[in-house]
């Protein structure tokens, strides 16, 4: 393990190690994946721990406070420090954790006829002085709960829905349930009255102590198998289908609920109301396999949820992505095992998708809905797509590199022809976009994230959409006022360059002139004469794209050393302070 020591602020003799650790600031290297001698979670990149020097052991600041034994207010016992990294048998008293890896370290209990266990995660966690909301969900739950506040530096889920806890959140302990649970999970009892099943209770259960199941209103299997289900029928709902609930505005009278009727899907829609953060709520549509963003359709009958966009897809489309032919509407069940292929993400998303029946094309939902914008290329024979989503890996021809999103691809089922966007030969030197009043100009060298000023190099951001980009990554700029955009965030301006591109133009002419009226012969010189100059320009842009590759090459690694230099300069200035 390489790191950076600062020099020694407190040392420490702990149990864990048999050498003292020195509280230091590390640089660790994520791909070894460096962890707590204690916890075992993961180090952050830069974090300050105990460390010892020749041994390559870490304690993060708050497990090194606990001792070999401890008192903790979950019990009333004393707690005897024991590494165990196989199962305990019944788990953690606190959260039900049975040991598994990376929990290797328990505090347990000494006492005869007494089995509490803590895994160490839990010992760490600590009563918080915030009581406002316990007697509220200790109602609606049924036990005591104990609020704690979140460590810093680790991480923990919620037991039922495993949605990880934030900097600020509660941690509710039942001691009862063995669970740690968040806000909307605790204010779930153990048993609940749903008002998509209101003749019968639902009871919560687990998977390991009945038969799995599958939820009736979205088909999946539960967060970490837990279910509320019906005694009296097989009616069952897994944690997020409970946090739905009836919508509450513009009810009919008959039903309670907002219902429509789509134009292609066979049964009424209930419009339900999720009662928990939409970035909590993780079941997805069952047509195109995305999250939901605000409302939520459910089909009672297919035990289904929907958009309402999804639930009123046509049966049939065009797509200029594959022109002469149309795409029909094929809808699979749970239980249909083939796997559909997008052509353009080559992933399997959803239940739904568009597929034509005279050829292997086929589309999911989701991309039926996305641009795609087309470019006739004069480095590829087949028009070309602008792949603006995250799909399966591609090799870009020119980099060798990986393309995943933002770049341009040759749809055909026998063509793996794929490019960069930044690495496109012809990008124009100068663009027009609507995202800056000024114009916008090629650069393939590092732009600084603040001009004449070395301190901020590392703040680099594109200006368009506010998110980070590299140092040696092609961008447009602007000389006036430093904005800098990724080629990504203008490719429209740049794709309307492209489409009104010369050798665009000139390809486009020559074809009139093939379509044109004349003499047989005449025009059997004139194709003769177009395909040897073709061949000849074939042979040079090959050259060109080969010499360009080797140039690009030479210039990243040039930056890359560059670069590398500076780190090191600044993290040998940081280590002086």
């Amino acid at each position: 393990m390489a790191a950076r020591e600062e020099k020694n602020m407190d040392t420490i003799v702990h149990f864990t190690h048999r050498h003292p650790l020195s509280i230091s600031t590390i640089q660790c290297r994520a791909r070894h994946n460096d962890r707590c001698g204690m916890c075992s979670e993961i180090l952050d990149p830069i974090a300050r721990v105990y460390a010892c020097q020749g041994c390559s052991f870490f304690l993060h600041e708050h497990c090194a406070e606990l001792q070999l034994d401890i008192s903790h207010p979950f019990h009333p016992h004393r707690l005897h420090h024991h590494i165990d990294p196989i199962a305990i048998g019944r788990g953690c008293d606190a959260c039900s954790s049975r040991g598994s890896y990376p929990f290797k370290s328990w505090y347990r209990c000494e006492e005869a006829d007494c089995s509490f266990s803590l895994h160490l995660k839990c010992a760490l966690l600590k009563p918080s002085h915030d009581h406002h909301r316990v007697e509220v969900l200790q109602n609606s739950h049924g036990h005591s709960l104990l609020v704690c506040d979140r460590p810093n530096v680790l991480h923990y889920s919620c037991t039922r829905c495993d949605t990880e806890f934030g900097d600020d959140d509660k941690i509710y302990v039942c001691l009862e349930c063995k669970c740690m649970l968040d806000e909307p999970c605790a204010a779930h009892g153990q048993e609940i009255k749903h008002p998509f099943h209101s003749q019968h209770t639902l009871s919560l259960v687990l998977y390991y102590v009945r038969p799995p199941r599958c939820c009736s209103l979205c088909g999946g299997g539960g967060r970490n198998g837990y279910f509320f289900t019906c005694s009296s029928c097989d009616f069952c709902l897994d944690v997020d289908c409970a946090n739905l609930g009836e919508t509450t505005t513009i009810c009919k009278a008959d039903q309670g609920h907002i219902q429509i009727q789509p134009v292609t899907h066979p049964h009424p829609l209930i419009q339900v109301e999720v009662m928990i953060s939409m970035k909590n709520f993780r079941s997805c549509c069952f047509a195109c396999g995305l999250r939901f963003e605000d409302l939520v359709y459910a089909c009672l009958s297919c035990g289904i949820l929907l958009h309402k966009s999804c639930a009123d897809l046509p049966n049939e489309i065009t797509s200029h992505l594959h022109p002469n032919h149309l795409l029909k509407l094929v809808k699979n069940s749970f239980w249909y095992h083939k796997r559909f292929s997008c052509q353009v993400c080559l992933q399997s998303t959803g239940h739904f998708f568009y597929s034509c029946g005279e050829c292997d094309f086929g589309l999911d939902v989701k991309c039926t809905r996305s641009a795609f914008p087309l470019i006739m290329s004069k480095y590829h024979e087949h028009a070309l797509a602008y792949i603006d989503i995250e799909t399966h890996n591609f090799e870009c021809v020119l980099c060798i590199g990986i393309c995943r999103q933002f770049y341009f691809r040759c749809l055909r089922l026998d063509c793996n022809f794929s490019i960069h966007d930044h690495c496109y030969p012809s990008l124009p030197l100068s663009i027009k976009d609507d995202c800056h009043i000024h114009p916008l100009t090629f650069a393939d060298y590092p732009i600084k994230g603040v001009p004449d000023d070395p301190e901020k190099e590392a703040e680099l951001y594109c200006y368009a959409c506010e998110e980070g980009r590299a140092f040696d990554r092609i961008t447009y700029f602007c000389s006036s006022c430093h904005f800098v955009a990724h080629v990504h965030c203008v490719i429209t301006a740049i794709i309307s360059y492209l489409h009104k591109e010369p050798s665009h133009l000139a390809i486009t002419s020559i074809g009139e002139q093939l379509g044109s009226t004349g003499d047989s012969a005449d025009e059997d010189a004139v194709l003769h004469q177009l395909d040897e100059e073709l061949m000849r320009l074939e042979k040079d842009v090959q050259a060109l794209m080969a010499k360009i590759g080797e140039l690009r090459q030479r210039r990243y690694e040039h930056i890359s050393k560059r670069t590398t230099s500076r780190r090191n300069y600044l993290l040998e200035k940081r280590d002086q302070l």
